[in-house]
């Protein structure tokens, strides 16, 4: 999951500093693309890492609604911001794209400041 915050994070900036660069737009697709499509491989094996395999199902079960709520909420907060920004549309895309960049660069670092899995044999998690 750092993995896809942090590539998230470069490809976005990379779409905030594009300047109608269709290069950069491309650069910007590449690799937000291929980080977002890490997430369904590389988000289960984070899950099982960390917590084991027995309980992987119950924990991501329990996060879901959190993470819909989230990726509902998203849009909305977005075009909020965009409408307080009416007189600069511009500025209100780039407002709203630098708040989740920081969303990403902040879930990068708390991902990066997590403790390591400690196991207890057969590859099961110790509890903590």
């Amino acid at each position: 999951m750092l993995f896809r915050s942090t590539g998230s994070a470069i490809g976005l900036s990379a779409a905030l500093f594009a300047d109608n660069s269709l290069v950069v737009m491309a650069v910007y697709a590449v690799v937000f693309g291929f980080f977002i499509g890490a997430t369904p491989l590389i988000g289960p094996m984070t899950w099982s890492t960390y917590y084991g395999r027995a309980f992987t199902g119950t924990i991501q079960g329990s996060v879901a609604p959190l993470q819909m709520l989230s990726s509902s909420l998203a849009p909305l907060f977005a075009a909020w911001v965009v409408d307080l920004n009416k007189s600069d549309l511009s500025h209100g895309y780039n407002l709203a794209a630098l708040t989740y960049m920081g969303a990403y660069v902040l879930a990068a670092g708390l991902m990066f400041l997590a403790p390591k899995p400690v196991y207890r044999g057969a590859g099961v998690p110790a509890a903590r």
